[in-house]
């Protein structure tokens, strides 16, 4: 797994603050913060790295938070706040076959879990540390789209194309399937894994999972 490449501040040197403007040297903070929580956990990540990696003092770090705890809250929310994937489901058609609609799932989690790598690493970082924000990530993270594929399987169910399966532990199943592509590729390229393509991933497992739910295995094209 190829390390996280860490963003100094413009001036370099511990116990020097640079040019930077007050909100400015707080976005780089927790910008810089982000990936070294996601390389090396909250536990082993300590203050003077973070201030070292921004070029600053740990007395910086703590003027603009109280401490590691609330840097690393403030950086599960910002991640939170660009994961929203609630708009994207909204905006798929309503009558959307059944596998469009994992489709678009699948196309979605791997543009953003490949896109911002940080993401599943912080997610696995909070849970690890026992973050109250480690729900609420997730939530945000993987939630809508197993509601989305919750509500279409409910509704293949209700048509008859779909067979009586538990929507729940299917829409889940599949969400865990399409996160296990990119695990590998976020946190096992090392062993051989970062080969990865999306759409042949795509076209080779969606129809494979939808046929397994369908009535008579049939899903259109």
């Amino acid at each position: 797994m190829k390390g996280t490449k860490i963003e100094v501040g413009r001036m370099g040197g511990p116990g020097r603050a640079g040019r930077l403007t007050g909100s400015e040297r707080r976005r780089q903070i927790v910008r810089v913060a982000a990936s070294l929580f996601a390389e090396k956990g909250f536990v082993a990540t300590t203050t003077r790295e973070l201030a070292a990696a921004c070029g600053v003092s740990e007395a910086v770090i703590y003027k603009h938070f109280s401490g590691k705890e609330e840097l690393f809250e403030t950086v599960l929310r910002q991640k939170m706040a660009e994961v929203d994937v609630s708009p994207y489901l909204e905006s798929l058609p309503s009558d959307i076959s059944l596998l469009d609609a994992f489709r678009a799932v699948a196309g979605r989690i791997l543009d953003i879990g490949l896109g911002d790598p940080l993401i599943q690493k912080l997610l696995l970082a909070a849970t690890i540390a026992g973050s109250p924000e480690a729900q609420k990530l997730y939530l945000s993270w993987r939630q809508p789209f197993t509601d989305f594929l919750e509500k279409r399987i409910r509704r293949g169910i209700d048509q008859g194309e779909v067979r009586p399966v538990d929507p729940v532990l299917t829409a889940r199943a599949f969400i865990g399937l399409v996160n296990d592509c990119v695990l590998n590729c976020n946190l096992y390229e090392r062993f051989g894994f970062g080969d990865f393509n999306k759409e042949n991933s795509i076209s080779n497992n969606v129809p494979i999972f939808v046929r397994g739910i369908a009535v008579d295995g049939k899903i259109g094209s």
